[in-house]
């Protein structure tokens, strides 16, 4: 087998698709596997980020490294702009109440993270959380990058396990709904799972070419099984692990493995990878950005516009929020990705390549 330089993997691509849906049924209320698949999905997200950044761009630094740092800057606010003005004025415009408008700079700016109060890092466009976290990780990829160039392999794995000890200590220690809230968020917590992805791309980098297809095959439902027997278990024995724990912990180890096994099956994937190479799970997740931060929007349009309208005609709608949003969530993706992401980036690569 041969390393793609392509940053590319159609399954992780699936991945995000299904993760990101997963999360949007959470925050509409379907319980309980969906809210382990959400935190599960957050988790390799930034797993995710941490090994396709490695992957696409090694050895950056100077110019190469600021260019990295304003293409995804552009990458991340201009969406994050739009679906913060679309959220924002379709709250206003029904008179629902709730917003912090203190939180509203912070928020447009991207560093609500940073503040440990709730009303700030859950505040406007609530999963835009994610996008201010994964920002500070884009900021410390060069530092990052050099600290584990210097390092053997075994010594970036060993680091990586050893951090886990303290992050475990640390986040049993938290007693307070409003401190545990902000750990799930925290930049620097988070910046431990992207550089775990770092580590990941690295191990997948030397570990390719000694890597057996066929036992491959069968590896791809190692993370799947793992992640399928810690989800049983929190759901029928929550108290083993606790909010402290099943919000990031337990899942780092099955979803680094999930990325770096699909990575290295990447010329000849098994039965699982074949299965996420499908079109419209590739399609799907190649809209998860916009997927993520329409979430909201979608389902205040449905509550608001499209179960009234239904109610009007005898037909209760209200329960059926999880499958009557998926049309607009995705379909406002969609034109997004389509008119507006796109267009964004085409114009940004060309302001940076010239």
């Amino acid at each position: 087998m041969t390393e793609r330089a392509s940053s590319h993997i159609a399954p992780l691509t699936s991945w995000r698709g299904i993760f990101v849906l997963c999360i949007a049924w959470f925050h509409c209320g379907v319980m309980p596997v969906c809210m382990q698949l959400t935190m599960a999905g957050v988790v390799c997200f930034f797993i995710m980020s941490g090994f396709l950044t490695c992957r696409a761009h090694r050895g950056l630094q100077g110019r190469g490294l600021g260019r990295f740092l304003v293409s995804r800057a552009l990458r991340l606010y201009p969406a994050h702009w739009l679906s913060l003005a679309l959220f924002t004025a379709f709250t206003v415009a029904v008179h629902e109440k709730g917003l912090y408008w203190p939180a509203l700079l912070p928020n447009a700016l991207l560093v609500q993270c940073f503040i440990p109060v709730r009303d700030y890092f859950f505040s406007f466009n609530v999963p835009s959380w994610f996008l201010s976290s994964l920002l500070a990780c884009y900021l410390c990829y060069g530092l990052l990058y050099r600290g584990l160039k210097a390092m053997p392999l075994k010594w970036q794995l060993a680091t990586a396990a050893a951090l886990m000890v303290p992050y475990a200590i640390a986040m049993g220690s938290i007693e307070g709904k409003s401190e545990l809230a902000w750990a799930y968020v925290c930049p620097l917590l988070r910046v431990y799972e992207f550089a775990l992805g770092m580590v990941m791309c690295n191990m997948c980098h030397t570990v390719c070419h000694r890597w057996d297809a066929r036992r491959g095959h069968w590896a791809e439902w190692v993370p799947v099984g793992l992640t399928a027997l810690l989800t049983a278990i929190d759901v029928c024995w929550p108290q083993l692990l606790g909010a402290r724990y099943d919000q990031s912990i337990i899942w780092e180890i099955p979803m680094a493995l999930l990325v770096l096994v699909h990575a290295l099956n990447n010329d000849n994937p098994g039965p699982v990878g074949r299965a996420l190479s499908w079109r419209p799970l590739v399609w799907l997740g190649s809209m998860s950005l916009e997927l993520f931060l329409l979430q909201g929007l979608s389902g205040r349009l449905y509550n608001y516009l499209v179960a009234p309208v239904l109610g009007h005609y005898g037909i209760e709608a209200y329960a059926m929020v999880p499958v009557g949003m998926l049309p607009l969530l995705v379909g406002g993706a969609w034109l997004m990705h389509r008119y507006f992401t796109r267009p964004v980036q085409a114009w940004a690569a060309a302001k940076l390549q010239g």
